[in-house]
């Protein structure tokens, strides 16, 4: 029908060429479209797309026609290829007696899922159709306006899952589980169910890291679709958690002693605690069934106890990572005997000492081997003053600490020394010399301790420094020189100072023998201190005329050694002694007024 229609609108568009009046034409192809379309309206398919989870499926469709029957019609399958193309798969050819215009008809179809395809789709279309009025339908190649799709889904099911956990393998320490396994690639929906209590690093993938809010047993679901078609695949996990401790204690000892050690348990039980000292011992506690439990210890000193691992009854232990978040405490216990300390020992002069102990404990108290008393004997730092030290005498003091039930003590030594004074320390009287360069020192000697000189002033070179009548010498003539004589005895040193003077020998250069009271004597000052002293008196000829050992008073009166006065005239003389230089000089003797 369709062939006559395109020849006659080819032949009305000849007419228009050829001059026929365009109106006339126009009306001729209305005409024969309107022909087409009643010629297709007398027949109509009605079918609902529809969908089936599986590989067979009911195809149902109603055909109406306008006129009476007897009637024929012919049904197509067609097949949808991967590129959009419809093959024919059968064509379900009918003839059906009726009166009433209306064929309803099913086709029950199967199909066949090749690997990784996940649907089949087919197009159900009419294809031809005829009534007894001589209607007839006949479908265009191309045409499927006249049709129903039915698509058929591959079902998903536990055997599009491969490489699954085994039951006893879904479990783990801690709050995270890695579950493992591959879902088949052409179901094209799928992944976890939302889940309150816990989070999917990626929800869309079956293999991925599982991470609970808190521990326990946890019912999760992959969902997957394919179409209509829908599975959901449970998965139980059981996150046990990390067991958690701490460690106290409340324990003192005095020196070394039995300590308890509380450790605190949360988590599974029975669990297993290893624990260990400052000196890296260690210790091991198994079958712990508490949540509180105390081990007795044995100690020595102050010590520290820190838990290194904890295992629960699921063989969990908390990682190195998270092991301060888990295992918590130091428990320390103390050693509370006082560290006491009296002091450094020391030596006094005299009979009171300043102690200097420390308080490192609640209390403390002094006590002594010997008499005496003290200033306030519970005080670390107190004054002490001893009775009647001679000389020298050692003391010992005690200083004992106590805290609670422990003590402990320490000894200073103290050694007093007796006290030196002016009684004593006597450097002797000050020294007077002439011409000498060298004495003797008069200490009084020291009754106890030890004695020593020393020049404050002036030149003189002490012969013995440790002698209280020591030599000295290379003074300065004329020359003033001032000594100390101080004398130690262990804490306790006192001084005394005394002067040497040493002077020139002093003489006239002249003198007048005449019995007036004036000058009438050759007077050497200082001559006396001279030992094994001489003077020698020769005239103006060089002839001795006088003298005299041990010169002093009574002076020379100018007469020669038989006892006459020797005549007015110069004289020369010489001085000689133990330790001085010869004094050579002349002297004049005038004893008339003319």
């Amino acid at each position: 029908m369709q062939n006559n229609l395109i020849e006659n609108f080819m032949h009305c568009f000849k007419l228009s060429k050829r001059g026929v009046d365009l109106s006339l034409i126009i009306l001729i192809v209305m005409l024969l479209f309107s022909s087409f379309s009643n010629a297709q309206s007398f027949v109509s398919m009605d079918a609902d797309d529809d969908q089936f989870c599986g590989v067979s499926g009911s195809l149902s469709l109603m055909l109406t026609f306008d006129e009476g029957g007897p009637y024929d019609y012919t049904i197509g399958i067609y097949e949808k290829s991967d590129d959009g193309i419809n093959i024919l798969r059968s064509l379900e050819e009918n003839g059906v007696q009726s009166e009433y215009g209306i064929i309803e008809k099913e086709f029950t179809q199967t199909v066949n899922f090749d690997d990784g395809q996940s649907s089949v789709i087919l197009i159900m279309v009419l294809q031809k159709a005829g009534d007894n009025s001589g209607n007839e339908y006949s479908r265009e190649e191309e045409d499927f306006s006249n049709s129903a799709q039915f698509d058929f889904y591959k079902p998903v099911d536990e055997s599009n899952l491969s490489g699954l956990q085994s039951i006893d393998e879904l479990n783990s320490c801690g709050y995270s589980f890695k579950i493992e396994g591959e879902v088949d690639d052409f179901i094209p929906e799928k992944g976890w169910a939302e889940y309150s209590n816990g989070d999917f690093e990626d929800d869309n993938s079956f293999s991925t890291l599982f991470t609970a809010v808190e521990p326990g047993s946890h019912q999760l679901y992959f969902e997957m679709v394919n179409g209509v078609c829908e599975y959901n695949h449970n998965v139980e996990i059981v996150t046990y958690g990390y067991p958690s401790a701490t460690i106290s204690t409340k324990s003192e000892i005095c020196g070394e002693g039995q300590a308890e050690l509380k450790f605190e348990m949360e988590g599974s039980s029975p669990w297993t605690i290893q624990y260990r000292d400052d000196s890296d011992s260690y210790g091991y506690i198994e079958n712990v069934t508490e949540k509180i439990y105390v081990e007795k210890v044995d100690v020595l000193g102050t010590t520290n106890f820190t838990i290194v691992n904890l295992e629960d009854k699921n063989g969990c232990s908390p990682p190195s990572s998270l092991s301060d978040e888990y295992i918590t405490g130091v428990a320390t216990v103390y050693d509370i005997t006082p560290d006491t300390y009296a002091g450094e020992n020391i030596e006094v002069c005299g009979e009171r000492v300043e102690l200097m102990g420390e308080l490192s404990a609640e209390s403390g108290v002094w006590s002594v081997d010997k008499k005496g008393d003290f200033e306030d004997e519970s005080s670390a730092v107190t004054y002490f003053d001893a009775e009647n030290i001679e000389i020298k005498e050692l003391y010992k003091f005690t200083w004992t600490q106590t805290n609670k039930d422990c003590s402990s003590y320490d000894v200073v030594e103290v050694i007093f020394y007796e006290e030196l004074n002016d009684a004593i320390v006597d450097a002797g009287e000050d020294i007077e010399l002439f011409e000498l360069s060298k004495t003797f020192l008069n200490a009084a000697p020291p009754l106890f301790g030890e004695g020593s000189w020393k020049v404050i002033s002036g030149a003189g070179d002490i012969v013995n420094q440790d002698h209280y009548n020591s030599a000295i010498e290379n003074l300065s003539v004329p020359g003033r020189a001032q000594l100390e004589w101080e004398v130690v005895n262990g804490a306790c040193s006192f001084t005394d100072r005394v002067v040497v003077e040493v002077e020139k020998l002093q003489y006239p250069n002249g003198f007048s023998p005449n019995g007036d009271g004036v000058n009438d004597t050759f007077e050497i000052v200082g001559s006396h201190f001279i030992e094994n002293n001489r003077l020698v008196i020769f005239n103006s000829s060089g002839k001795e005329v006088y003298r005299r050992y041990n010169y002093g008073k009574p002076y020379w009166d100018g007469r020669d050694s038989s006892g006459s006065m020797l005549p007015d005239g110069h004289y020369y003389f010489l001085f000689q002694g133990d330790n001085i230089d010869p004094i050579k000089d002349f002297v004049i003797i005038k004893s008339s007024d003319s």
